[in-house]
This record gives C-alpha cells, structure tokens and sequence, in this order.
C-alpha cells in the first residue's frame, strides 16, 4: 500500500504562512462576480467559492470540515464575510451542493471522474505502466493532463494495487 505522502496527490499544506494564504486562496474579481451572480444565499454563495479556490489548488473537492481553518477564514475575509462553519454546509441539500461542484468543474474546465466511466482505462493505463514506475503518480499525471477531477486517494491506490498484483502475477 503507497501511502499518500509517498505520491505527488495534492494536499493541505498545514503550515502555510500568511503570505501563502493569500497567494493560492484569494479569489479575484472575476471570481467574485461569479459567485454573486449565482442565485445562492450568501452562505451557499462563500461555500461555492471555498470549493472553487480549493479545487483550483488541489484537482478534488475535499470534505468541507477538512479545509484549514486559515484557508476558510481568508477567503471569507476575502469576500467581507463572516465565515461558513463546517456544520453548516452538511445540511446543504445534496441537489445545492452537486449544483455548485458541477458549476467549479465547468469553470475549472474539468470533467467529472467517475470509476464506471473512466475505471477501465485507468487501470488498464495503470497496468501498462505499472513495470516502468510507480503507478499512482502516473495515474495522477494523467488525469491532469487529461483534465479530470482527480478520485479519492484510496482509488488511486487500489487502482495501483490491483495493476501490480496483475502485472506480478502474469509477469
């Protein structure tokens, strides 16, 4: 099992400095126009930018509760707002909520991963390379490259396991 800081799968830096804050999470004008013209309540509205500031940073959408307080609370300050607690945005309705990841992907330029859509190719591109180098990163290169929401890491490591077990196993 490849532990996720062995991988290049993008994190939270916990220890980020003030300056860096500010350098990765503001959001600019353009983004905050857009989070305005969306027909959200101002919650819903900062929870939408949250999400896209971090997509930005990190290729998925992390569980709300595990983006940095530092990180929330810049953006917040950011958009002149108090900010979102975690709570909150567990009752937003599934709908809502799929509505504004659909709308950071479409503005990310990103398509969705799904294991039922791009499952096979991925394993059968994480067995071919499976020989040469370490399978996860290989596979995170890819999807970037080929402009996808990156799964969770535990996909990616059992996509890797499954390649190197097939590739030991008939080779």
């Amino acid at each position: 099992m490849v532990e996720i800081h062995e991988t290049a799968y993008p994190r939270f830096k916990y220890n980020s400095t003030q300056s860096e804050i500010p350098s990765l999470y503001s959001p600019n004008e353009a983004e905050q126009r857009c989070m305005r013209s969306r027909q959200l309540d101002t919650d819903l509205q900062q929870a939408h930018i949250v999400y896209l500031k971090c997509f930005q940073r990190l290729g998925y959408f992390p569980s709300y509760g595990d983006i940095p307080l530092s990180v929330r609370e810049h953006i917040a300050e950011s958009i002149e707002r108090s900010p979102v607690c975690p709570s909150f945005v567990d009752t937003i309705p599934g709908r809502s909520l799929r509505r504004i990841k659909t709308a950071v992907r479409r503005r990310c330029c990103v398509k969705r991963f799904t294991l039922q859509s791009e499952g096979n190719w991925l394993r059968d591109f994480a067995l071919d390379i499976t020989q040469t180098k370490e399978s996860v990163n290989a596979v995170i290169a890819l999807l970037v490259k080929d402009s996808y929401e990156l799964p969770a890491f535990s996909t990616l490591d059992r996509l890797g396991y499954v390649a190197r077990s097939a590739a030991n196993i008939g080779g």
